[in-house]
Order: structure tokens, then C-alpha cells, then sequence
């Protein structure tokens, strides 16, 4: 995870973190017309959030294509190998920048063709890099699984399941998961946050045959079966979202009064909180190196005081570690400081995300 400085409100340089974000996902599982609507969407802003394409030429793209749906609902085409295409976001609250966001968008063949296609070489080095990596699910695909948990049908369940992890690719996606926290921890990184993105929130309850509501239900309560990585240590959001009501058949336009986005600014809410949890852990791991550190210094005192002859030698050594104490006082500040900020934010953040299961350690978290 990179970072930039800007000029804070008092002229002090504020960090602000850019995090790399990567999704897997099968081709037509939702990917692009994702990110599209959550360009729109929080462009023009949602309950304080906004987000905005660093390069006017992006914006412009993207904006166009928004349009291009809203006037004659021309879904985005599917991303080719030619057309992947990278993206630098900001994200903010209100004018207060949270994060930065670097995007690239790829095919979904690239997730599975082997690494002689250039996209598929990138990906793999990309996925190395990525703070962040979104999982995707086709919510059609979901919500048949679903129905099928709840008809019990066939004889084989094992089967059933193993079918519908191959039509999401959850197996390649899992394999390219564990590349990247591989390369991160040679690389003496963090694990990446992991988004399971169940795209297409408006096919669950109708392949299902279930409500809405039972239908995501279920698809949560069941997704540790059909996606066993989201127990796998990683902390994982698990996120239904839709672009509108558009039905379960495939078609490269759609009814313009049925686009009604959904959700679509949650995951970056949660790569931004997962960001903050992680700083909050590094700093409070500081603050006990800097609490051990004032143990051993205070040790040293009590030994170089209390002898009975004061050299001068001694006298410039007390002097040195008094000096230490208050530069780690004022760290210590600084640091419990920056913690309290980062846990009020956090607070804010899962506010947003109430109700969307979070999984921390391998279980969902309170």
C-alpha cells in the first residue's frame, strides 16, 4: 500500500493511502458494469461519499457510458484483452480525501487463460501488489444454488456444489487469491482485504424462488461452503449488490426505467475501514515498542542513578535517555492520537456496512 501526502487543514502533510484494487470474476459476472455504476453513483455522491477519476478523460469515459445506459440502455461491453484499462480514483468524504484508489480492469477470460496473453501476465503481476481483491459472484448463478439447497435437488449435493463453483471459476479465483497473499509476505506485506461481490442482487430471488431478503440470507449463510476462502483468515466483506432490475436473461441493452443501483459504494467503504483497521493494529503494536522501550530506559536510570560514584560519562547518559522519554512521550501522543481518529472513522464506516457480514480471523465478526 502506497501513500501520497497533501496539505492538511493546518498545513501539516496528511497521508493519504493508495491502495490497489483487483477484481476476479468470470466474464459476464457483473465486473465493469459494476465499477461503472459505482462511478456514478458516488460521483455525484452518496450519503457524504464521493469518488472521482483523477484523469477528466476517464471521467468523461465513464460519464458518457453512464449516459449511454441511462438514455438507451447500452450496458458497457465486456472488457477485451486490448481494452484493459487502468483507472486512478480518489475517494472522499465530503472534501476530506480517504483514499486513493488504483483500478485496473481486465477480461474475465484473463483469470484463466494461461500467461503467454499479455493481460494474463499482468494480472498475476498485479495480483502481488493488490491491498484489495474483490471476488465476484454472477448473483444468477448464486441464486440457483440457492434454490437448490432449498429443493434438495438431485442425489449428489457435492456435485451440485462443485458445479456451480466451476461455472464462477471459484477455483481458479481461489488460486490466484493465495498467489497474491504468497507474493505479499515474500514481499513483507500485509494480506490483501477480500470483497465477495455477489453482483446481480436482482436475479437472487428469481432463480432462487425465495424473497429477496431469504434469498440473500441464505446465499450469506451458505456462502462459506461455496466459498471457502472467506474463512480462511482473510478479512472478508460480503457484499450484494445490483446495477437495476434487469432480469436473468443476457442482453446488451436494457429498459432504462430499470436501473436502480444498489450498494454499489460498500466495498469501497470497506477497503477503506479494513485500511484503518490495519493502521490501528500497527499502531497500537508501536505504542507497546515504545512502552517496553520507556521499561528498559527507566531501568538504565535507576542503575546509572543510584551509584555511588557520578561520572561524567553517567551524567551525559542520563541526560540522553531523559531526552528518549519525552521523544517517545510525545510519539506515544501523537500515535494514541492518530489511533482515537482512526477508531472514530472506523465506527462511522461499519455504521455504513451494518448488517453486511464481515469475516476477521475466520469468523464473522460482532
Amino acid at each position: 500500500m502506497d501513500a501520497v501526502a497533501r496539505a492538511g487543514k493546518n498545513g501539516d502533510d496528511v497521508e493519504i493511502p493508495t491502495v490497489k484494487v483487483t477484481m476476479l470474476g468470470t466474464t459476464g459476472s457483473g465486473k465493469s458494469t459494476f465499477m461503472l455504476g459505482m462511478y456514478a453513483t458516488l460521483s455525484a455522491g452518496l450519503r457524504g461519499y464521493f469518488v472521482y477519476a483523477q484523469d477528466q478523460d476517464d471521467h468523461i469515459d465513464l460519464t458518457d457510458a453512464w449516459d449511454r445506459l441511462l438514455d438507451d440502455g447500452l450496458l458497457p461491453p465486456p472488457t477485451t484483452e486490448e481494452r484493459s484499462r487502468r483507472y486512478e480514483f480518489v475517494f472522499t468524504q465530503g472534501f476530506d480525501t480517504l483514499l486513493n484508489i488504483d483500478w485496473l480492469d481486465y477480461r474475465g477470460g484473463a483469470l484463466t487463460d494461461r500467461k503467454t496473453a499479455r493481460d494474463t501476465a499482468e494480472l498475476q503481476q498485479r495480483l502481488g501488489q493488490s491491498d484489495s481483491v474483490y471476488l465476484v459472484l454472477d448473483g444468477n448463478a448464486v441464486g440457483r444454488w440457492v434454490r437448490s439447497i432449498v429443493e434438495g435437488e438431485g442425489d449428489n449435493p457435492s456435485l451440485r456444489l462443485e458445479r456451480i463453483q466451476r461455472e464462477l471459476k471459484v477455483q481458479d479465483m481461489t488460486a490466484q487469491l493465495n498467489r497474491c497473499v504468497g507474493e505479499r509476505r515474500k514481499a513483507g506485506l500485509p494480506a490483501p482485504s477480500v470483497v465477495a461481490l455477489i453482483t446481480k442482487m436482482d436475479t437472487l430471488p428469481v432463480t432462487s424462488g425465495l424473497d429477496r431478503i431469504d434469498a440473500i440470507n441464505l446465499a450469506v449463510e451458505h456462502l462459506p461452503e461455496l466459498l471457502p476462502v472467506v474463512t480462511s483468515g482473510l478479512t472478508t466483506l460480503v457484499s450484494p449488490v445490483q446495477l437495476g432490475e434487469f432480469g436473468t436473461e443476457h442482453h446488451d441493452t436494457v429498459d432504462t426505467q430499470r436501473v436502480n443501483p444498489t450498494h454499489l459504494h460498500k466495498p469501497f467503504v470497506f477497503t477503506l475501514m479494513q485500511y484503518l483497521w490495519s493502521g490501528i493494529e500497527d499502531n497500537e503494536t508501536e505504542l507497546e515498542n515504545l512502552a517496553a522501550a520507556d521499561v528498559a530506559a527507566a531501568t538504565e536510570l535507576e542503575r546509572l542513578r543510584s551509584g555511588v560514584v557520578r561520572s561524567l560519562r553517567n551524567r551525559g547518559r542520563i541526560n540522553s535517555l531523559q531526552s528518549e522519554k519525552q521523544r517517545r512521550r510525545s510519539a506515544a501522543e501523537s500515535r494514541r492520537s492518530t489511533v482515537n481518529l482512526m477508531n472514530s472513522r472506523v465506527q462511522q464506516l461499519r455504521d455504513e456496512l451494518m448488517n453486511l457480514p464481515i469475516y476477521r480471523n475466520g469468523k464473522l465478526a460482532p
